[in-house]
């Protein structure tokens, strides 16, 4: 019986410096963090804005390229995003030019958002708030809402 319950204390403090030894790696698995890396559909939708499409490419170094339904004069976004518990935050901007030519700045978004995966339809959803500036960087309005992406998944060729 003393021999059997060293055993078990053995395997207890085995367990516990495995989970001890890597944290981060067992909470981004648990979380879906691991998931994240790849292409998304966003659906995202405000009480101001009729809810509008986009896409986002995050990678897995924390670097995300992301567009939606962008006017002519509108770039593509570009930021980060990190592990923040088992979310993940992102932050990009996107710049506005005008008519008058590619190198006219007619101001600059910046997005901020904190997205909870769902691994029963690995989706990810969540709040963001956008600000959206003048050239000069004054603030010309705010907005919040809701973001939800659905995985670009690889496709059979019929």
């Amino acid at each position: 019986m003393n021999s059997r319950c060293r055993v078990v204390g053995f395997a207890l403090a085995v367990i516990a410096v495995i989970c001890l030894a890597s944290p981060a790696a067992a909470q981004n698995s648990v979380h879906g963090l691991h998931r994240l890396p790849g292409s998304w559909h966003s659906l995202a939708s405000t009480a101001i804005q009729a809810p509008f499409p986009g896409l986002l490419t995050f990678s897995s170094d924390g670097a995300i390229v992301a567009t939606e339904s962008p006017g002519p004069f509108e770039s593509i976004g570009v930021g980060t995003w990190e592990a923040r518990g088992g979310d993940a935050a992102l932050t990009f901007h996107v710049l506005f030019g005008s008519p008058a030519g590619a190198a006219t700045n007619t101001g600059r978004a910046r997005i901020v958002a904190l997205l909870r995966y769902d691994a029963a339809t690995d989706t990810w959803s969540g709040p963001f708030k956008i600000d959206v500036y003048d050239p000069a960087g004054h603030v010309l309005f705010h907005d919040r809402g809701q973001f939800t992406l659905t995985r670009i998944v690889v496709e059979s060729l019929d």
